[in-house]
């Protein structure tokens, strides 16, 4: 079926008002000004970002990679300063008891937000990052409606339509996009073959420092720890002003792990003595890309569509947004043209590369997990920052891997160019595990 691309006053509906949707209507409302065409957008969601806590978070460590800083910007979008909480200054490696400081390039720096008003308990709301781009996407003409919605009616070749509210109340448009995330209950009731992404259930908390706590033991780094618990895979601890994020990745992490983590001697002295729990949460990360993320005049955008492997949540919303406004506007509307063109690209830009992710992510798994590796490397990482020139090649794979700004072939390929598992492995050979320099 033929389903022409969006034409001047088409409606578009979105379903979820956190980046991934905002994104794409930014981007469909800037293409359509260039050939000089409007749009009705509305979107919605019965979050409410302003709420402190779980009604108002979208469950996520919030780091803005300096090239979603940088895309934001062309987009039009500036990051009010207030809303910025941290500028990352670089990361430390915690792996088996010893410590390597990774300092970051000043020219591509790594900032943090939260992206509610904050933890539950906090004393004072915070501005948070999605309310403040919902915002803007408001003031650009974006209509929003605060309300659930209830069911999708499929589309034809004339429209597509919802029902949302408690009185259920229909809207009706040219195309819908689904925005709502893998932490959406909404994927459960989608039947034109969509499968969700697979997904590991992490385990996020917020703990409250004091400012000289922050200062003298977290210097606004973001720490990665190698754990003891099989759980985990790692644990990261994300600055946003007075508190921390930690986060611990793994397949299915319960609270009890992270507590249990939290303990070990190393990641203790990183935190306060007496310390609570701000909040907690479970978010589900994909670890696949979604099948069949599309229908006639209906995408599904974001992390419940296609995104990087364990990296990039916010980074990763921007390019499926886009990438969805293009098919929109270029290509057509029917579920042809978002697998050749919109779904294609997901592919091309994320199933591969996760591959590579999936391999780096897996070397770093076996090295922490063995005290001689693990040592090896730290030493490495500690005769590199001595070093002022760029042959920094241990520090730069950590960096890039975790700050996630470089595909992972790329990463690999510089791994492999400068033969650094191989220079890895002869210092294990040779017994050069030396303890703390």
């Amino acid at each position: 079926m033929i389903i022409e691309p969006l034409k001047n006053d088409s409606k578009v509906g979105i379903i979820g008002a956190g980046p991934a949707g905002t994104f794409f209507a930014l981007h469909l409302m800037g293409m359509g000004a260039e050939k000089g065409l409007k749009f009705d957008i509305t979107i919605f969601d019965s979050k409410i970002f302003t709420d402190i806590g779980a009604r108002g978070c979208n469950m996520c460590a919030g780091a803005i990679s300096n090239t979603l800083f940088n895309n934001l910007t062309k987009l039009g979008f500036e990051i009010p300063g207030d809303v910025l909480k941290d500028k990352v200054t670089g990361y430390v490696m915690h792996l088996k008891g010893e410590t390597g400081v990774i300092d970051v390039d000043p020219s591509t720096p790594i900032y943090t937000v939260f992206r509610s008003a904050g933890p539950v308990f906090s004393m004072e709301k915070i501005r948070g990052f999605d309310q403040v781009l919902l915002d803007y996407a408001i003031n650009e003409g974006v209509r929003f409606v605060n309300q659930r919605v209830k069911k999708i009616i499929p589309g034809s070749k004339e429209k597509i339509s919802l029902i949302f509210g408690e009185d259920g109340k229909e809207w009706e448009g040219e195309l819908l996009v689904g925005a709502f995330g893998v932490n959406s209950k909404i994927v459960e009731n989608l039947e034109f073959g969509y499968k969700p992404p697979k997904c590991w259930s992490v385990c996020q908390t917020e703990i409250e420092v004091s400012e000289d706590f922050a200062a003298e033991t977290i210097q606004n780094k973001i720490h990665i720890f190698g754990t003891d618990n099989p759980n985990i895979k790692y644990i990261a601890f994300t600055p946003k002003g007075k508190f921390i994020t930690v986060t611990a990745i793994g397949k299915n992490v319960k609270r009890v792990d992270v507590e249990k983590s939290l303990k070990e001697d190393t990641i203790a002295s990183y935190l306060p003595i007496k310390y609570t729990f701000k909040c907690h949460c479970h978010p589900r990360i994909p670890v696949t890309i979604a099948r069949n993320p599309f229908s006639d005049r209906f995408v599904i955008i974001g992390d419940a569509a296609a995104s990087r492997y364990l990296k990039n949540g916010i980074e990763s919303a921007f390019f499926t947004g886009k990438w969805a406004a293009i098919n929109s506007l270029h290509n057509g509307l029917s579920s042809e043209d978002f697998k050749m063109n919109y779904y294609n690209t997901c592919r091309s830009n994320f199933l591969y590369d996760n591959v590579y992710g999936k391999i780096l992510f897996g070397i770093f798994d076996c090295f922490s997990k063995s005290n001689m590796i693990s040592r090896i490397n730290i030493n490495m990482i500690r005769e590199e920052h001595k070093k002022s020139d760029d042959s920094k090649v241990l520090s730069s794979v950590f960096w890039h891997l975790f700050a996630g700004d470089a595909p992972y072939a790329h990463i690999l390929h510089e791994s492999l160019r400068w033969k650094l598992f191989l220079n890895i492995f002869k210092e294990f050979l040779r017994g050069n595990h030396a303890g703390r320099a």
